[in-house]
């Protein structure tokens, strides 16, 4: 036994400590040489300085006692024991005046604890547990995590996520064997399922482990279960994924063999691949390590010289010649120069320091509720706080390292209590130089807490890893779980959720409504027009862009699935350019055939542009641009769904609808030009002014659409997807009202008025005019070519005006008494390249008419 005091001790906090290992029997103490445990003696040493020099009481001073029982448990208790029972052969500090007992050994502290238990004196362990299972009930007070967390703590990111269908992998030493079968002990409880399970041998060769990683096949599985605490066998593992393409094919959850991992790094580099790993708590300290480094033959307070200079002649293999403790079996002198500097810091140093000054604040916090006034005098722990001063002493170094009463709890599990738990770590970067682990989250006493602004996935949105067939079969421990669910995915809603809503119900009845109407309009343009010609073709493409936009509202409607979310982001924006561009081309059209400034009529100039196939190609090929950009989009970001404050979205989940609105600056501009030529054609008049209601039609679509993208990007995400349908909605109906429903109105009137002056032509008294070699009547003279739209207006100027106007009351109808309605109402005339489907070039040649632009009739 050794002891490190301060000038005027008089608190103590033990440390039982094995600074030598065992010798050749238990009776026998071996070498002092293990740099683990030089760090736990220096940390102890740095902690006490440290407390003693930021003390905020001067008159609280700590001391250490240090207990050295050679590693064998029946030495640290007969070591323990005397000190007890004869405190004054040993030391001049009373064992009253010890505070509590630092022990780095689980065995150690079940050993000591009935000893100190009848001083009321808690033992503090602070030590990681080497094999798996339940840490010990007698043991109330542990710093460190047990190695079953790291398990509960990587199957609650897997259960968070909803990964249910997962590989493991898992290496053939203790801790892997360990680690799997804690992992299936777990499996009905949490219903994950295990799609395969492969051990990787500790001296495995790189091509035994990539005939393991092959075997990682099935399609639906995304997440790769890894459970090894050997960073060889991690470094082989993500070599072979390499090998088979599989890094960026996974998500790879670790445990600790994969945090801080060189290997891992090399491996991997150049890839994009979202691994997560475990780390103990820890923390590096700077000035812990200039301390240890500053440690020389001649200045090494408060450690002993017997222990620093065993410690020295063993760490630099020379021998102290004139030391108490000289190691006879090295040949080298040591010079006394040698410096301890390039000491890596030891895993468990912060964590001692870290209890120790727990302790002490503990300490403080029991004198100044206690005694205050009179801590200056205080010789030992029960002249402070009377009888009960021990347990108030208990009370505050538990509060001090756990933050609870556990005496007070009834439900306290003492085991699933400690100090310090497990960092979640997710390594972000493209290569070597540019990885780094980043915290996103930790785990402590149970509990799993996440930051998940802080957690991002290489392919923007967390995978699906879901068992989809043959669950019984293949997952049969956990079939039951599935079963009593809807699927496996606890947090997802139904995809028909939304059809029980108000707004789902709205909005699936108008889209139906919208649709039957589009299919209606279309059959009856069809039925009255039945061929197709000039810029009719464009209007039935633009019905089919309405169709298509009522229709995308089902996908908003339906919840959110790859193929659902791949429907939103193609099929939308080819609605809307679909729509814009038929609009377009007809405004570009008549732009182009517009005569010179100050005549509103249009000039045919005989090209191809303005036939029907002209007009189909030139709109397609604006669809096309829209077309292309959103494959390319769904080729480099494939549909994907990802878990976002508890509900699943179309990835990315926090900004889908920001990505959506950014897919659709085409259709924008494709809106705003549509928007430019509409008023550059608006005074013209033909076909009843359609250019002005494009313009009228486009302005109230764009007011939509500001309103839908700034609400669907700021408003709670529950309400986003009704926002989107909503609009697509008003701005289907918009057009449907402007553009078609309008037309249907204009043939409807333009009928009656013809059937008025048909009945009002048979009461008349009607001449008899000769025959012309077409089968019509006309008057005997003059004889007057007729000529239709525009085609009247340019031939009357051609021909100075000698022709005038007729009126209705002078046309008489055929035998027949048919009159049938132009198409020049509804479609302009000088886009059917000289003629329509109703009156071909060729009748130019025969006896015709000039009508009215506005109502025109044909015989």
């Amino acid at each position: 036994m050794q002891i490190m005091a301060s000038s005027d001790p008089v608190f103590t906090v033990g440390a039982m400590l094995p600074v030598h290992k065992r010798g050749k029997d238990m009776f026998m103490c071996g070498n002092f040489e293990e740099n683990a445990t030089f760090q736990k003696l220096a940390a102890l040493a740095y902690a006490v300085n440290e407390v003693n020099s930021n003390s905020t009481l001067p008159q609280l001073q700590l001391s250490t006692v240090v207990f050295d029982y050679c590693d064998t448990r029946q030495r640290a208790e007969e070591k323990l024991y005397h000190y007890f029972s004869s405190p004054n052969t040993v030391s001049s500090i009373m064992p009253r005046s010890m505070v509590s007992m630092l022990t780095f050994d689980r065995e150690v502290a079940m050993e000591i604890e009935p000893i100190l238990k009848s001083g009321d004196i808690p033992v503090v362990l602070t030590a990681a547990d080497t094999k798996f299972g339940e840490t010990s009930l007698d043991v109330k007070l542990q710093t460190m995590p047990p190695l079953n967390w790291q398990v509960s703590a990587l199957l609650g990111l897997l259960k968070h996520y909803d990964w249910m269908h997962v590989y493991v992998l898992y290496t053939s030493d203790d801790f892997g064997g360990d680690a799997y079968f804690e992992v299936t002990k777990l499996l009905e409880r949490t219903g994950i399922c295990i799609a395969g399970a492969e051990a990787i041998g500790i001296d495995a060769s790189d091509d035994d482990v990539l005939r393991s990683v092959l075997k990682l096949t099935e399609a639906d599985v995304k997440v790769t279960l890894v459970l090894a605490e050997d960073k060889a066998s991690v470094a082989k593992i993500m070599r072979a994924a390499r090998r088979a393409s599989f890094l960026e094919r996974f998500v790879w959850v670790g445990a600790e063999g994969f945090s801080e991992n060189n290997g891992l790094l090399q491996a991997i580099d150049g890839a994009d691949v979202d691994i997560f790993a475990l780390k103990l708590e820890n923390k590096k300290l700077p000035g812990f390590m200039d301390f240890v480094s500053h440690l020389t033959l001649g200045k090494h307070d408060p450690i002993p010289d017997v222990w620093f200079e065993e410690f020295w002649q063993n760490h630099f293999r020379c021998i102290l010649p004139n030391s108490d403790s000289a190691q006879t079996r090295f040949d080298a002198v040591c010079t006394g120069k040698e410096r301890l500097s390039g000491m890596v810091q030891e895993r468990y140093a912060y964590h001692t320091i870290e209890a120790v000054k727990a302790i002490a604040t503990a300490l403080k916090n029991h004198l100044n509720r206690n005694c205050p006034h009179d801590a200056a005098f205080l010789s030992n722990i029960e002249d402070c706080g009377g009888k009960e001063s021990r347990s108030k002493l208990r009370h505050e170094i538990t509060m001090a390292l756990l933050n609870i009463d556990i005496e007070g709890c009834t439900e306290c599990r003492p085991s699933r209590l400690t100090t310090f738990g497990y960092q979640l770590l997710k390594l972000n970067g493209t290569n070597v130089r540019s990885y780094v682990y980043e915290k996103v989250g930790y785990f402590k006493n149970g509990k799993l807490s996440l930051s998940e602004d802080a957690i991002e996935f290489s392919t923007g949105v967390a995978p699906m890893s879901t068992c989809l067939r043959d669950c019984k079969e293949r997952c049969p421990r956990t079939a039951s779980t599935a079963t009593d669910q809807s699927s496996f995915r606890q947090h997802r809603e139904s995809l028909t959720a939304n059809f029980k809503t108000v707004w789902g119900i709205v909005v699936t009845a108008l889209s139906l409504l919208g649709i039957i109407l589009v299919v209606i309009c279309a059959l009856y343009f069809l039925m009255a027009f039945p061929v197709a010609v000039g810029t009719t073709i464009l209007g039935y493409m633009i019905l089919f862009g309405l169709l298509a936009l009522y229709s995308v509202n089902f996908a908003f409607l339906v919840g959110a699935t790859e193929t659902s979310c791949g429907i939103r982001r193609f099929l939308m924006g080819l609605a809307y350019s679909i729509i814009f561009s038929g609009m377009l081309v007809k405004v570009l059209n008549t732009w182009r055939l517009m005569g010179y400034h100050g005549n509103n009529r249009m000039h045919h100039d005989g090209t191809q542009l303005t036939s029907p196939t002209g007009l189909l190609v030139i709109a397609c090929g604006l669809v096309v641009i829209q077309a292309v950009l959103t494959t390319a989009w769904l080729i480099l970001m494939p549909p994907r769904i990802g878990f976002y404050e508890h509900v699943w979205r179309c990835a990315p989940p926090a900004s889908f609808e920001d990505e959506l609105v950014v897919s659709m600056v085409y259709v924008m501009l494709l809106l705003a030009v549509t928007i430019l030529f509409s008023v550059l054609t608006a005074p013209c008049r033909e076909n009843n002014g359609e250019s002005r209601w494009i313009l009228a039609c486009c302005i109230f679509v764009s007011i939509a659409w500001l309103v839908w993208t700034v609400l669907s990007t700021h408003l709670p995400l529950q309400y986003r997807d009704a926002t989107i349908a909503v609009a697509n909605l008003v701005c289907a109906t918009l057009v449907m009202l402007c553009l078609y429903l309008r037309k249907v109105y204009l043939y409807n009137k333009l009928s009656r008025q013809a059937r008025d002056q048909e009945m009002k032509a048979k009461l008349q008294p009607r001449a008899q005019y000769p025959p012309s070699v077409y089968g019509t009547l006309h008057k005997g003279t003059p004889v007057v070519p007729v000529f239709y739209g525009s085609q009247a207006s340019l031939t009357s100027k051609k021909l100075n005006g000698q022709f005038s106007r007729l009126s209705m009351d002078d046309v008489a109808s055929d035998g027949s008494g048919s009159v049938q309605v132009q198409g020049t109402d509804l479609y302009p005339l000088e886009m059917y390249d000289g003629g329509s489907q109703f009156q071909p070039p060729s009748s130019l040649y025969g006896s015709m008419m000039m009508l009215d632009d506005n109502v025109a009739y044909a015989r």
